[in-house]
């Protein structure tokens, strides 16, 4: 792995899981920042405030409201949208 920080974006409802994902990155000591929500409304929010995407996603599948799945399609158009309005793929514009 390379000495870049690798962003995580952990979305659960259970809090017990974010705080032993965590726990557990941080004891790895690798470069890895978790960011976390408790719902998919909680995460659209704040990676639509966010100037930057995430590296990886880490989704509950099963959460009350927006399921993962429902997050991933809504994120995806949040994405489109950006990329449209630029014309450039590798750009995002919350």
């Amino acid at each position: 792995m390379t000495s870049e920080t690798l962003h995580l974006f952990h979305v659960d409802d259970d809090e017990d899981d974010r705080f032993f994902l965590g726990r557990a990155v941080r004891a790895s000591a690798l470069p890895i920042v978790v960011t976390n929500a408790a719902s998919g409304d909680e995460a659209l929010q704040r990676l639509r405030g966010s100037q930057t995407l995430p590296d990886m996603l880490l989704l509950d599948i099963r959460m009350p409201g927006m399921s993962g799945f429902e997050f991933l399609e809504a994120f995806k158009r949040t994405v489109q949208e950006s990329v449209r309005a630029t014309g450039d793929p590798r750009s995002y514009v919350p």
